[in-house]
This record gives structure tokens, C-alpha cells and sequence, in this order.
């Protein structure tokens, strides 16, 4: 399938996280379109209204390279796209941003670790002293989790 990030349009024309990222599953194909993917936005709205801008700027380009991911290497049929807050023992309370698909899925020890959409990911999430989960396996799909801290104080 021959899509790419730019075709997946701009999300950057509004601030709020949950308009970025229910924007950006609008302008992805869809299982309306022969061949393309299903696509699931689940979102708490108080979640993505929390997020300060530079956040949900750095959120929506891990979300915008996860289903470009998803769609032009996974094949994927379903893809899921969450938000919502954390909490956790001893960690600040924070957003996560999940992207789940039922594609090819990867060696993560192979892939995970030179892939420049990866790479990409990671350097994004570090920028926001948060951390980026990927559990893959070949034939399993992919489940892609950043999670990020609301502040920047320590525990």
C-alpha cells in the first residue's frame, strides 16, 4: 500500500491532542476503503486535553509513524489508537499513547534497532524524558506504547 506520512496530512492544524490524533485516523485509510485497515481511536478527552503542546506535537508524530508503520510494512487489518492517563507505584503520573495492530509484526531485536521510524520514536520520547515501549513478533502484529510524564519534577 503505497501511503506515506505526508499523505497522511497535517496534524498540526490544531493544539489539542485528541483533535491531532482523531484528525490524523480520519486521514489515514480506512477499512471504507477497498484494502485498507480498520482503525479504532479510543480516547479519554481529559487525558488529551492535558497535554501541553509540545507533547501532543511530539505524541502525534509517534502516532503519525506507527500507522505509517502499520500501513506500509505491516499490512496490517485492525489498528487501535489509545490515550489515556497512567498511574503508576512510584512513577509521576503522566499520558499514554498506545498504537496496537494486527499486522506482520517484527523481530524487535532486528528491526527495532536500526528502523528510522523507530529511531525516530525514541528520540521523540526522550525529548519528553518519557519512555517508548514496542512489543513485536513476526505474525503477532505490533503494539507500540509511549508513555510520558504531565511533569518534570522527579518522584
Amino acid at each position: 500500500m503505497g501511503t506515506s506520512v505526508r499523505n497522511l496530512g497535517d496534524p498540526h492544524d490544531n493544539h489539542n491532542l485528541g483533535s491531532r490524533l482523531r484528525a490524523l485516523a480520519a486521514r489515514t485509510p480506512s477499512g471504507s476503503q477497498s484494502g485498507a485497515p480498520h482503525i479504532t481511536i479510543n480516547l479519554d478527552e481529559d487525558a488529551a486535553a492535558t497535554a501541553p503542546p509540545e507533547v501532543a506535537l511530539h505524541l502525534t508524530r509517534i502516532a503519525v509513524e506507527a500507522l505509517t508503520n502499520a500501513l506500509k510494512y505491516a499490512e496490517a487489518t485492525e489498528i487501535l489508537i489509545r490515550l489515556q492517563f497512567f498511574e503508576r507505584a512510584h512513577l509521576q503520573d503522566g499520558l499514554e499513547l498506545t498504537v496496537t495492530d494486527n499486522g506482520r509484526g517484527f523481530d524487535v531485536e532486528v528491526s527495532g534497532k536500526h528502523g528510522f521510524g523507530l529511531t525516530g520514536m525514541r528520540e521523540r520520547i526522550q525529548q519528553l524524558r518519557g519512555t517508548l515501549f514496542i512489543n513485536a513478533k513476526p505474525g503477532l502484529g505490533a503494539t507500540i506504547t509511549a508513555t510520558v510524564p504531565l511533569s518534570t519534577q522527579t518522584p
